[in-house]
Formats: C-alpha cells, sequence, structure tokens
C-alpha cells in the first residue's frame, strides 16, 4: 500500500484527512498541519517518522510558520519524491 504524508496549511488538513479516508483501500494518507506541528499542538517526532517512511511527501508549503526550515532539512536527507507546492511557486523548490 502506498504511504503518503501530507503536511499542509491548517484550513486544508481537514479536506485531505477526508480524502485519506475516501483512498483508503489505495493508500494510507498521514495528514499534519504545519501551524499546529508548529505551536507543538502536533508531535513533530512523529511527522518526521512518518516522513521517513512514506512512499511520497507532499508539503502545501506557506512562508508563515518557522517549523518549514526543520522540516525542509530532514527531507532534503532522505530518498523520497516530494511534491511541494505553495501560494508562492518559488515555495515549489523542493519538489521532486
Amino acid at each position: 500500500m502506498l504511504k503518503i504524508t501530507a503536511i499542509v496549511w491548517q484550513s486544508h488538513a481537514t479536506t485531505m484527512r477526508r480524502a485519506g479516508e475516501l483512498l483508503k483501500e489505495w493508500c494510507s494518507l498521514r495528514v499534519y498541519s504545519a501551524r499546529y506541528l508548529d505551536e507543538g499542538k502536533e508531535d513533530m517526532d512523529s511527522a518526521l517518522d512518518d516522513l521517513a517512511n512514506s512512499d511520497l511527501i507532499f508539503f502545501y508549503r506557506t512562508s508563515g510558520e518557522a517549523v518549514w526550515e526543520e522540516l525542509e532539512n530532514n527531507v532534503r536527507k532522505l530518498d523520497k519524491p516530494v511534491v511541494c507546492l505553495g501560494h508562492d511557486p518559488g515555495l515549489w523548490l523542493l519538489s521532486t
């Protein structure tokens, strides 16, 4: 089964989780909110473990949270396909 970890804007997290439920027979989708990771409301260690164990990483990147630097530094060490989108195309550079 394909394992995907997504880190997105908080406003997109609920929709992504619903999509994961609809696709659960095809893939396992773990979703984290960048804002909640930044505020400590979600566990960064769990997110990093899920990223390391994923077949695909999806980021909807923002420029507002400090958490992105740590996430990106960890992802660059992984040999995983990354899809990185955001409102600013300059933020897409992590995409492979």
